[in-house]
């Protein structure tokens, strides 16, 4: 019911924020897609503690995520849609499939909210809703654990939770821009009438108006008015709302909340020879 009437991700822009409508920014998909899709291009090696010193190993698990996961997936999909996942929502998780020697078989990655954390007397463990539905308590062998920043060394926060507002004035002014010009950048307007008019007659040339004058397709028609008539315009313009100086201060914002830099996701106002490089 939150997410359906958006009433526990509203911000103050009037935007609903969650994972899936944060992605609708450009940035935050950009940042996302750029940190996911890397790592995932990088070589994974496993190591073991070993008297002391890291020992590189070639364990099951290495083996399955640096060949193919689960039948369905490549080692690149596993590893992109972790990350991508542990970015937004601050976890990610994964369950180790075993045979009954033991010996993992495969690993899928767990869907968001489809897994937590909890602890059952001093031990850490996950309840998880696997693929096949089935509701389950594992212990933490039996779950890839991918955590972002967090304060209580269990769980991470999410992102998009905590940097809600920044995103959604983001999107505000996306989709503010979206309906200036697919109003024919027009901006809202008034029509004043000499007389009276009846609720009935005032609906009637609100309506009249809008579809002659509504819209992109309409926005190079002759507005043509009588009987005394006026228009007044009621937006604030775009320039004085600075629109496009708060559409790119949000871009270099949300590209900060990822720590990439911002010419990384095509956003080069402030790039030198030197930065870009």
């Amino acid at each position: 019911l939150s997410r359906l009437f958006g009433m526990l991700f509203q911000t103050r822009s009037g935007v609903p924020v969650t994972t899936e409508t944060s992605l609708q920014h450009a940035a935050v998909w950009a940042c996302v897609d750029f940190i996911s899709s890397t790592l995932a291009q990088l070589p994974i090696h496993v190591f073991k503690d070993q008297n002391g010193q890291g020992v590189r190993t070639d364990v099951p698990i290495s083996y399955l995520i640096r060949t193919e996961p689960n039948p369905h997936i490549s080692a690149f999909t596993f590893i992109q849609t972790m990350q991508a996942i542990a970015l937004l929502e601050g976890n990610a998780y994964a369950w180790v499939e075993r045979a009954a020697n033991y010996a993992p078989v495969a690993l899928w990655p767990l869907p968001i909210g489809k897994c937590k954390p909890v602890t059952e007397h001093g031990q850490l463990m996950y309840q998880a809703e696997l693929p096949d539905g089935k509701k389950v308590t594992l212990s933490s062998y039996d779950i890839i654990h991918i955590r972002g920043l967090g304060f209580d060394a269990i769980k991470g926060m999410s992102v998009i939770e905590h940097a809600r507002e920044t995103i959604g004035l983001g999107i505000a002014t996306t989709q503010f821009g979206a309906n200036f010009f697919g109003s024919g950048a027009n901006p809202r307007i008034a029509i004043k009438h000499p007389l009276t008019l009846s609720a009935d007659a005032a609906d009637r040339l609100a309506k009249q108006f809008d579809a002659a004058y509504a819209g992109i397709d309409a926005s190079m028609r002759t507005l043509v008015l009588d009987e005394g008539m006026t228009v007044e315009r009621l937006t604030v313009p775009p320039d004085d709302a600075q629109f496009l100086e708060t559409r790119k201060l949000k871009r270099s914002e949300i590209a900060g909340l990822f720590r990439v830099p911002p010419m990384m996701i095509g956003d080069f106002d402030r790039a030198t020879w030197s930065n870009a490089e």
